[in-house]
């Protein structure tokens, strides 16, 4: 931060403080003075001290009485002390400039006035902004502080300065102030007018933010303006000729407007209205005429439709009738071989019939059958245990096959481990002769493996034979009465056969009989297409000549129909033209009656404007009455007062260092400097 630029840790602010009173008297001579507020913020906008400073300009020596709520007061220009009794404060002064510093207790400032900071889009207060990075809002609303008195919000108008450090601060952005360039700063200004308040929005991208206290002065809004209404009540003047101009011909157009609807409503209603009804009657007789030959051309449609289809059916039922025959004359060729093959089964199934009702089965029969299928399969279940049996003969056979390869390795073993000059003869025979049956036991063993294969699956078969054996023995009883059933099934069937036959033989006669009738219907029906043929042709040149009747019949009906909407048309818009010219004639008079009112009102207008513009510079130039002592009431005599209000720097928090030597109190010329 520039160090040069914090003479006061005060808050942001401008010229403006609380409204007490004006200056003090001496003795037998009265001393105008000069009031400077000087008010300290927080970084949040809030009052944290408010001294004054008064000023006097005395011609000769002599005791200045002041007045003023101060809790402590301090002689600026000698070092001679001052008296503070109450709110009166007594000072012995010599000729020349007197200041005094008194701190108010308690004091409000005209103004409210709130900080807020943003960074990101969230909110930070100064000492959490300070040293941050990112994208900064500063936001400073300015309201009137309903509980100070006197008249400083409505009379005295502020400066508020803003000083960016460009180093750290870019893409500034501050609608409605006025920014300068102050070395490598941007210095932004507002200037808030008496009465108002403010909503100030300031923006930036920031880096490693720190920022100067802002500064705000108030001061009482006095100009000197000139201003030449001369030009200004001609143009009013002209203004108010205009309107009597405009009011005479709103009242002519009244009277030509109301004239005009009169004409509207009476004949020409009237004949738009007869020629509507007319042209309604002929599109009526049209509509009649069209519904008329709609109907002809309907019933032409369906005879010409049925008529085609009445030939279509029967083309169809002549082909059909044509297929039929030949099926008929084919089954009639067919019927010799269906009676003849009919009657040579009857003969079979009259055969099968004695031969069933010839066998008889007996008890002892049955009981035989079952003995025997039986003992079929107790043996055959004998048979695939005894097969099962090879698998564990072979593994056996194939253990001691192992074992005499065993014994022989070890006795060849023990031969090689003799002394040479034993007779081994014996024992080489021994051992030959194991090794000749071991090799013979061998190949028996894979005979018998192979053989073992053709076992099991003989087992598997003969266990096949047991169980349909068993199953068979199982049924064997119920031979009796399956006999029975099948020589009853066989009666009746041979029963059944014989109806069969006979209808089979009327079924012969009846195609031969239908063979004959479809020959002649079919005769008959040829001659039928021909004559469908025909109708249909007729129906057709029937239903084209209707057609082309028909559409002259709706041309007729659409000129008709067009020719009415004409008419409707044209008495709609007489209707509107009537309503239209109703409507013109009461705006005419309503015009009539607005310009004479304006006429009336603005009679006089520049005599009124010249009185305003009057009072309007008295505001501005400062009419606004004599100045008011902030301090207190009992000052009477007060020149001028000035409003300094500071807010402090906002900046990184410094590191501890040891404590500096005490400091000399900031005396009146530095203030001053500061102030300037």
């Amino acid at each position: 931060m520039k160090t040069g630029k914090r003479c006061f840790a005060a808050a942001m602010a401008g010229a403006l403080l609380l409204s007490c009173t004006p200056a003090a008297l001496g003795a037998g001579q009265t001393v105008p003075k000069e009031e400077v507020v000087y008010i300290n913020l927080d970084t949040a906008g809030a009052v944290q001290s408010v001294d004054v400073v008064n000023i006097f300009e005395l011609a000769q020596a002599g005791q200045i009485v002041d007045h003023g709520h101060y809790e402590s007061v301090r002689n600026m220009t000698t070092t001679d002390p001052l008296t503070l009794a109450g709110d009166t404060v007594t000072a012995e002064a010599g000729p020349g400039r007197l200041y005094y510093e008194g701190r108010l207790t308690d004091a409000e400032i005209p103004w409210e006035i709130s900080l807020r900071y943003f960074l990101d889009g969230q909110e930070l207060s100064a000492q959490e902004l300070a040293g941050k990075s990112g994208a900064l809002e500063i936001r400073m609303t300015v309201r009137e502080n309903p509980r100070c008195t006197g008249d400083f919000f409505d009379t005295y108008a502020l400066q508020a300065s803003f000083t960016l450090d460009g180093d750290k601060c870019s893409d500034i952005t501050a609608e409605g102030a006025t920014a300068a360039n102050v070395g490598s700063d941007k210095q932004l200004t507002y200037t808030i007018l008496p009465g108002r308040g403010a909503d100030i929005s300031i923006t930036a991208r920031v880096t490693d933010f720190e920022m100067d206290g802002a500064a705000i002065n108030g001061v009482p809004l006095s100009l000197d303006v000139e201003v030449d209404d001369e030009a200004l009540l001609g143009k009013v003047t002209e203004l108010t000729d205009a309107v009597k101009t405009l009011d005479e011909g709103a009242a002519e157009l009244s009277g030509g407007a109301e004239t005009l609807a009169e004409s509207v409503s009476g004949d020409l209603l009237t004949g738009v209205d007869q020629v509507a009804s007319g042209a309604s009657s002929v599109s009526a007789g049209a509509g009649t005429l069209k519904a008329g030959g709609s109907s002809v051309n309907a019933g032409a449609s369906s005879v010409s439709a049925g008529a085609g289809e009445v030939s279509a059916g029967a083309q169809e039922l002549n082909a059909g009738l044509a297929d039929l025959e030949t099926g008929l004359a084919t089954l009639d060729s067919s019927s010799s071989s269906l009676t003849e093959g009919s009657a040579a089964i009857l003969t079979a199934l009259q055969q099968v019939q004695t031969a069933v009702d010839g066998v008889e089965l007996t008890d002892e029969d049955v009981t035989t059958v079952k003995t025997e299928l039986e003992s079929i399969q107790t043996s055959a279940t004998g048979m695939a245990d005894q097969l099962s049996g090879a698998a564990t003969i072979i593994t056996a056979l194939q253990t001691i096959e192992g074992t005499y390869e065993t014994i022989a390795a070890s006795l060849a073993a023990a031969i090689a481990e003799l002394p040479e000059e034993t007779d081994k003869t014996a024992l080489n025979g021994a051992l030959s002769s194991l090794q000749s049956n071991n090799t013979a036991l061998s190949e028996s063993v894979g005979g018998l493996v192979t053989l073992s294969g053709l076992a099991g699956t003989l087992s598997t078969d003969l266990a096949a034979v047991a169980a349909v054996a068993g199953e068979l023995a199982g049924h064997v009883d119920d031979l009796p009465t399956l006999l029975g059933e099948i020589q009853t099934g066989v009666d009746t069937l041979v029963a059944d056969y014989t109806a069969l036959d006979t209808g089979i033989q009327t079924y012969t006669q009846g195609v031969a009989d239908a063979y004959a009738g479809c020959t002649a219907l079919a005769a008959g029906s040829a001659t039928l297409a021909a004559g469908s043929a025909s109708l249909a042709t007729g129906a057709s040149e029937l239903y084209s000549g209707t057609g082309q009747l028909l559409g002259g019949i709706n041309s007729l009906s659409s000129g008709a129909g067009t020719l009415s909407q004409g008419a409707q048309a044209l008495s709609g818009g007489a209707a509107e033209l009537a309503e239209g010219v109703g409507e013109l004639s009461g705006g005419a008079a309503e015009l009539a009656e607005g310009t004479a009112a304006m006429r009336e009102q603005t009679d006089g207008m520049d005599t009124k404007i010249g009185e305003q513009v009057d009072a309007l510079l008295d505001d501005i130039t400062g009419g606004s009455g004599p100045v008011v002592s902030f301090v207190s009431a009992e000052n009477t005599s007060v020149k001028a007062v000035q409003f300094v209000i500071r807010t402090p720097a906002i900046e990184k928090t410094a590191p501890a260092t040891p404590a500096p030597e005490p400091a000399e109190e900031t005396s009146f010329w530095e203030k001053l400097t500061a102030l300037f």
